[in-house]
């Protein structure tokens, strides 16, 4: 009897022990985090409002990234029928939308405008492909959806903040031919409550490319080299977002670029000793605030441009600088609490300040602006896109900008729609076509488009 009670107290003893032991050995399992934050995966379709008055092109974060050694006008050249103008590598590229100038496609980033206050145009060679997550091309006068006024489009880029990263640090060296070297730095660091971005460019180049100069002789040209068409490009883009709550994020965006660039000269009219540069100094800022709700969205941008430009041409006797300071403010907020409808209001105001040695004296201008858009979905196959904007500029009142269209699938699973658009845009005239010496009009009117 005292050995079946000692065999029990063993068993039980045992067990207790093998219990306790696979208890301590699972317990690690228990606080390991079986979860996997995957990378978001982006599914891009068109929906049928978008073909209402304009055309879309979206190119998604996982394309632009795969291309950063890439410069942002043969990307675009590659990947949009936007007609790219470029004059040399390092030297000024513009776009143009349906064969219009530069200055009637507006370039965006992060929603605020980047053409310039001074002549209207945006110079892409000095945005660097590392600094864009994501491009959205526009084609058309009703981009209602954009904070842009483009007669006949506008290209927005932007950055987006990937939450699930913690760490990663990107870098790339690029040599080329023509003593060509760029260096392209990327780290991401933080958690899902913050996350900072850094990135950093360097591009130099002696650009001293061997031609055949048939202007003097056509039967027998020569072998001549480029000659004063080296470029230096250095840049820094700092971001800071910080996710507040489930539906606030907040973030802090600077920009500092610097381009030094000497400027060939006409192989037809080689001057001896002729030395010809631009070099310019830019500095943006923007602070963003997002907030979500149950069924709208609000959206506060600020930023702060400003830009030094110097153009010397030693022949000409020509040494000119040009400042300009912007500051851009928008509001914005949607709506979709309603059946088959959302309403998107926009408002903004923009200062513009230029000093220039070839205006008379300093000048100004503030431009105020409101927008109201509606898209009603009646049913799967019909659907209706409208929108105005009404602008102030320095009290005065530019006529009403408006966008309406509607847009009709024949079948729910046929890929023909019939769609019908009106569109009245207004271009206001650039500082230039108002205040250069010699040349510039004052009284210039507004340019219209339908």
């Amino acid at each position: 009897m005292a050995n079946e009670v000692r065999l029990n107290h063993l068993i039980i003893k045992s067990t207790f022990i093998v219990v306790f032991i696979v208890f301590w050995l699972t317990l690690p399992a228990q606080n390991h985090k079986d979860t996997l934050h995957l990378e978001t995966v982006e599914i891009v379709d068109q929906r049928l409002e978008q073909v209402l008055g304009y055309h879309e092109t979206k190119l998604t974060k996982r394309l632009v990234t795969d291309r950063v050694s890439v410069n942002l006008a043969d990307f675009l050249n590659v990947n949009t029928s936007i007609f790219i103008k470029s004059y040399a590598n390092g030297g000024l590229v513009t776009t143009s939308s349906r064969g219009a100038s530069a200055s009637h496609t507006e370039v965006l980033w992060n929603g605020i405008n980047l053409n310039s206050t001074m002549n209207g145009n945006a110079d892409i060679s000095q945005i660097p492909l590392l600094f864009v997550d994501k491009i959205n091309v526009g084609y058309g006068g009703g981009i209602s959806t954009y904070n842009s006024s483009g007669l006949t489009g506008a290209i927005d880029l932007a950055t987006e903040t990937n939450w699930q990263n913690r760490f990663s640090l990107e870098l790339k060296q690029d040599i080329s031919s023509f003593n060509t070297y760029r260096t392209y730095f990327l780290c991401n660091v933080g958690n899902y409550k913050f996350q900072s971005s850094t990135r950093f460019f360097y591009e130099t180049s002696e650009n001293n490319y061997p031609f055949l100069n048939n202007t003097l002789n056509g039967e027998k040209p020569q072998k001549e080299y480029r000659t004063n068409a080296s470029f230096d490009q250095t840049g820094l883009l700092q971001e800071l977002n910080w996710n507040l709550a489930s539906n606030t994020n907040i973030s802090l965006k600077a920009w500092i670029q610097e381009n030094d660039r000497n400027l060939p000269s006409n192989i037809l009219t080689k001057l001896p000793n002729e030395k010809e540069s631009s070099y310019d100094q830019i500095a943006r800022a923007v602070v963003e605030m997002k907030q979500h709700f149950y069924n709208s969205k609000l959206e506060f941008t600020s930023g702060i441009f400003q830009s030094r430009s110097n153009y010397k041409k030693k022949t000409a006797g020509i040494n000119s600088d040009h400042i300009t300071f912007t500051s851009a403010n928008k509001l914005r907020y949607k709506y979709s609490g309603f059946k088959n409808l959302m309403i998107l209001t926009d408002v903004g105001f923009d200062f513009h300040n230029v000093k220039s040695d070839n205006y008379d004296s300093k000048r100004e201008r503030g431009e105020g602006k409101l927008k109201l858009n509606l898209q009603y979905f009646g049913i799967k196959k019909f659907v209706f896109n409208g929108s105005v904007i009404q602008k102030l500029v320095d009290h005065t009142a530019v006529p009403l900008i408006s966008s309406f269209g509607i847009g009709y699938r024949v079948r729910e699973k046929n890929p023909i729609i019939l769609n019908a658009s009106v569109t009245r845009n207004i271009r206001i005239p650039s500082f230039n076509d108002l205040y250069w010496t010699p040349g510039g009009n004052p009284y210039l009117k507004n340019e219209k488009g339908i």
